[in-house]
């Protein structure tokens, strides 16, 4: 061997030894963790569930998560990651002070764009899985009919509404049947109001494409009052 050359080949040696003791740091700074995504005796990963309500355009919350199963080989600095799909994507990222088997949550962050079945990837170290992820339609439990009436006044129809002040189901209106009233025909809605409780009576009818409400003139305003009072249908909506 060339003696001249002899620093360097030692300077050589011993930077390649100190390169395979190297530990593995993460860029957060801190031993980083290794393990694995558990999974079943025919690699499934069925240890993940889902959690939450997921609709479209709806922002998610805390309420909205992933849990994972993972084993924990040696402790330190992780993350626990998911691509991005249709809007929304979990993650979680922490310090694992103990080895073993250990649940994670990974919270959800977006809102979905579009109903369907989304599939994700979730990556520890070098383990990956997948979660399927199923978005609601926002308009799911909403009865569609082919009715074109804005208000349609048939018996056993009904409304239900919550008065801000007192929430559940506070304010029920139902059409009961019908009364014939100066020579014209018109459907009976109660109205319950639960908080006072008491139960009110309206009577409605359509002519043509106008909603008409038989009640007293000055039902709608304050500026004045009839004596004795003045009843008359009330246009309280029209189609087109």
């Amino acid at each position: 061997m060339n003696l001249s050359k002899a620093p360097f080949f030692i300077l050589a040696l011993v930077s390649i030894f100190l390169y395979s003791c190297k530990k593995e740091y993460s860029y957060e700074g801190g031993l980083s963790s290794q393990g694995y995504l558990v999974k079943d005796s025919i690699n499934n990963c069925s240890f993940i569930s889902v959690a939450g309500n997921y609709k479209i355009g709806k922002k998610l919350t805390d309420s909205n998560f992933l849990q994972v199963e993972v084993h924990v080989t040696r402790a330190g600095q992780y993350a626990i990651i998911t691509d991005q799909v249709n809007g929304y994507s979990f993650s979680a990222s922490g310090n694992f002070k103990d080895t073993g088997i250990l649940f994670v949550k990974l919270p959800a962050d977006g809102k979905p764009l579009k109903a369907g079945t989304d599939l994700f990837n979730i990556q520890y170290d070098s383990s990956v899985c997948q979660a399927q992820v199923a978005v609601q339609d926002s308009l799911q439990n909403v009865v569609l009919t082919s009715n074109p009436d804005y208000f349609p006044l048939a018996v056993n129809n009904r409304w239900v509404y919550d008065d801000l002040s007192y929430p559940g189901d506070s304010v029920i209106s139902t059409i009961v049947g019908d009364s014939t009233i100066t020579g014209l025909s018109y459907l009976m809605m109660n109205e319950f109001i639960s908080f006072y409780p008491v139960t009110n009576s309206f009577p409605y009818r359509k002519a043509g494409s106008a909603y008409l409400e038989y009640a007293a003139v000055s039902t709608f305003t304050d500026a004045l009052d009839y004596a004795p009072t003045i009843w008359d249908d009330l246009p309280i909506l029209k189609e087109d």
